[in-house]
């Protein structure tokens, strides 16, 4: 989103911080604002819809209907003021394109509205403004949407009023003022198999990104490849112990929020997909955008792929590769996939693994092909209603693992059969803070990595952290 600049709303701070008498005033009073109104102006709410007023915080939302379609709006403004920690009011931030650090240096100008110096974003007809008066521990956010009635919303805006003040409330740390992430080595039995967590530290630490989908490891001798929301992909030296950031990979001009799928075959290149770019091949330096797929997962060897944006088994497709990258797109119908819409789908170098239900089913199952698409395995919960989402599943030494949304791991016999599933405490001792599995890569036969996101114990920001898992 573009925010709205200073010399914009200059003409519309000076109306805010104005007075103003109303002709047929009212008044909504709550604990945390109160709003004097011309209802004569149209303004109009419905008390027991329309406003909330209690010790956790104080909402409005109020309307001129339009005269021949009350249920449409010519113009609303929504008002909010929360009790709550920080974690909203920075997002909102970063969503609406502030840069924290400088935010916090004071380099932006604000515009006071009710009171308070508030930050915004959208244009003069749709504005959203947003503020965390300091101590307060209350974010408060004004939206609005003028519609033909601008007027009357900078008026409606003059009787705000926000009855905030500084509490005492101490707010986190900025990232780049907490404590990285950091964990010992520990082990934990997962049903019969005993796992070995240690943690792989990130240099930098990858810290207040745009965390929400799209991240992905793989290694490739002593270096390693990562791909996270707002990082695009770079390369890291790995010694088993560590991660360094050695570089970055330009992509061009390719944007996206996340991608999707990674896969580095062994024949040099990297294969991304995701929305909006489809499949986008590395190779030597080039950046190439593959017609064709849009989520393609590549087989180690990098001859063929398949698709992991389908939403049924019997949709699937497979892309025959040339070594100049160019694709053949052929059917490739897994029958018992019923359906598998954001699935995880992974190769390795004998097995299909395609996560989603079975006909009939509303669990979450994996199934193990061959890679000519014959079914092999039907991996099920160890316990029920564990599965969920699926980032990553592989062979191991002893059987199989996965790796689901809920920061636990899955274990299975070289027959199928479920040996057991453990929480986070699989990863780390103590307290599990917020935190959940968003992807992962099969080391060696009996090691595992797992990229998981977790609230710093400082709550001063997500990190996206590296676990590697061992004993399977």
């Amino acid at each position: 989103m573009n925010k709205v600049s200073a010399t914009c709303f200059a003409a519309c701070a000076a109306v805010l911080v104005c007075g103003s008498a109303f002709a047929a005033e009212q008044t909504v009073e709550g604990k945390l604002f109160a709003l004097k109104y011309d209802d004569a102006a149209g303004w109009t709410y419905d008390a027991k819809r329309d406003f909330k007023d209690t010790n956790k915080g104080t909402t409005l939302k109020i309307t001129i209907p339009q005269a021949d379609n009350p249920k449409r709006a010519d113009a609303s403004v929504e008002i909010t003021a929360k009790l709550e920690d920080h974690h909203e009011f920075r997002r909102q931030l970063k969503v609406a394109g502030y840069d924290l650090k400088d935010f916090a240096a004071g380099a932006y100008t604000p515009v006071m509205l009710g009171g308070v110096a508030t930050m915004n974003s959208g244009d003069r007809n749709r504005t959203t403004y947003y503020a965390r008066p300091e101590g307060s521990g209350v974010t408060l956010m004004v939206k609005t949407d003028c519609g033909t009635k601008r007027a009357a919303v900078d008026t409606l805006l003059r009787g705000l009023t926000f009855k905030v003040a500084d509490a005492g409330v101490k707010d986190a740390p900025w990232y780049w003022e907490g404590t990285p992430y950091t964990a010992g080595a520990h082990s934990v039995d997962v049903g019969s198999v005993k796992v070995n967590s240690a943690f792989v530290p990130i240099e930098p630490c990858l810290a207040e990104r745009n965390w929400g989908g799209g991240y992905h490891i793989a290694v490739k001798g002593d270096k390693a490849f990562v791909v996270a929301p707002g990082l695009g992909l770079c390369e890291y030296s790995f010694d088993g112990t560590k991660l360094v950031k050695t570089g970055e990979i330009s992509l061009g001009d390719i944007r996206s929020p996340f991608f999707r799928t990674m896969s580095a075959p062994a024949d040099g290149t990297i294969w991304l997909g995701g929305v909006g770019t489809g499949a986008v091949r590395i190779k030597d330096g080039v950046v190439t955008k593959v017609k064709g797929p849009k989520e393609i997962v590549v087989a180690p060897d990098g001859t063929w792929g398949l698709e992991a944006s389908a939403r049924a088994g019997k949709d699937m497709k497979k892309y025959e590769i040339s070594p100049d990258g160019a694709v053949k797109t052929v059917n490739f119908p897994l029958a018992e996939v019923d359906y598998m819409s954001t699935a995880y789908v992974g190769i390795d170098e004998k097995n299909i693994f395609v996560s989603g239900r079975e006909k009939g089913g509303k669990d979450t199952v994996i199934f193990v092909y061959d890679h000519a698409g014959k079914l092999q395995k039907t991996l099920y919960e160890p316990k029920k209603l564990t599965m969920g989402g699926v980032f990553f599943a592989a062979e191991t030494a002893n059987g199989y693992v996965a790796l689901p949304l809920q920061s636990s791991v899955m274990v299975w016999d070289k027959d199928g059969n479920p040996l057991g599933c453990e929480g986070p405490r699989a990863f780390y001792e103590g307290k599990s803070g917020v935190g959940g599995n968003v992807g992962g890569f099969l080391l060696d036969p009996d090691t595992v990595l797992s990229l998981i996101i977790r609230e710093r114990p400082d709550m001063s920001s997500e990190e996206l952290l590296v676990f590697r898992l061992s004993g399977f």
